[in-house]
């Protein structure tokens, strides 16, 4: 899986990533996992102001350097590569195909 990050360079993604992973214990990933299972690629929707926001926080006051003020683009493609690294589980997106707005599921 190959996803954009609309505005990380390289150097920062990767330093961001291993924050997140080294940073935010092994259950609330699972949890995540959980929720990505179970919601496919909607999870962001149901995500973004909990799990998105202590995502968000997390890389504005840690020690990971960012040239971006806005996450609200870059976190879930993050969390989505922490997912694949940590439980070889993802969407398989293309480069490029990373949808900047997640459309909520109608019930």
């Amino acid at each position: 899986m190959t996803t954009d990050y609309f505005s990380l360079s390289e150097e920062e993604r990767e330093n961001a990533i291993n924050y997140l992973i080294d940073t935010i214990p092994d259950k609330e990933w699972s949890e995540v996992l959980a929720v990505m299972q179970r919601e496919g690629e909607s999870w962001t929707a149901l995500a973004h102001f909990c799990f998105g926001m202590r995502v968000r926080n997390l890389l504005y006051i840690g020690p990971v350097t960012l040239q971006t003020a806005d996450l609200d683009y870059e976190w879930a493609a993050l969390v989505e590569e922490v997912i694949k690294r940590k439980f070889d589980y993802g969407f398989g997106r293309e480069k490029g195909s990373f949808r900047k707005f997640s459309k909520p599921r109608l019930k």
